[in-house]
């Protein structure tokens, strides 16, 4: 379980063929961020309550993401 901070996972950069599975991510600024870091496997985490972005995906390819139960708060 990870909640209070800024971003809860991060992979940058150059975080290259991890395995992120069955985490409880919530009340952080970003949830999961991955960021110049390809190859990743993100697999059966819950991200919710984020100020910001539940999951982020930015300049990394080949990424896959599968089963994430995501409740956000929405920010005009």
């Amino acid at each position: 379980t990870i909640f209070g901070s800024n971003i809860g996972i991060n992979l940058w950069p150059a975080c290259h063929n991890n395995v992120i599975s069955g985490n409880i991510v919530f009340n952080n600024y970003h949830g999961i961020f991955i960021v110049y870091s390809d190859k990743n496997f993100v697999l059966g985490n819950i991200v919710n309550d984020s100020e910001y972005e539940g999951i982020v995906l930015e300049r990394s390819e080949n990424n896959m993401v599968i089963k994430i139960l995501q409740s956000n708060r929405l920010k005009n």
